[in-house]
């Protein structure tokens, strides 16, 4: 990803956190942490990936998430400039999950080798 959409990428991720916080009504909404943005080349999709305090309303923000998505693309289109607005798609970062399972799985080992 050159330079260019990767800055693109950083500011859809700076406007979504801040409309999430900011004006979206839905409380829920207001815990969602976007970690990072990917723009694609042709600037055709915009893959925004997110994280939640609560993970047990992981689902519900999930799907509140898709029904707002078109209010959010009109208020970045508002507010970055940029030749083409892209589609966004939400996507929930599970990384720090699989990192505490793989630790998980570390400590076992060791522990089954101590014995």
């Amino acid at each position: 990803m050159s330079f260019k959409y990767e800055k693109y990428g950083s500011q859809i991720q700076r406007e979504i956190a801040t409309i999430l916080l900011n004006e979206v009504k839905a409380e829920d909404l207001k815990f969602v942490s976007i970690i990072k943005v990917e723009v694609t080349n042709d600037l055709g999709y915009a893959t925004i990936y997110y994280r939640v305090l609560n993970d047990d309303k992981k689902e519900k923000i999930a799907k509140s998430l898709e029904e707002i998505k078109g209010f959010l693309r009109s208020q970045i289109a508002k507010r970055v400039q940029m030749r083409k607005m892209p589609q966004l798609i939400f996507k929930y970062d599970d990384s720090l999950d699989k990192f505490n399972e793989f630790n998980e799985l570390i400590k076992r080992v060791k522990e089954k080798e101590g014995k």
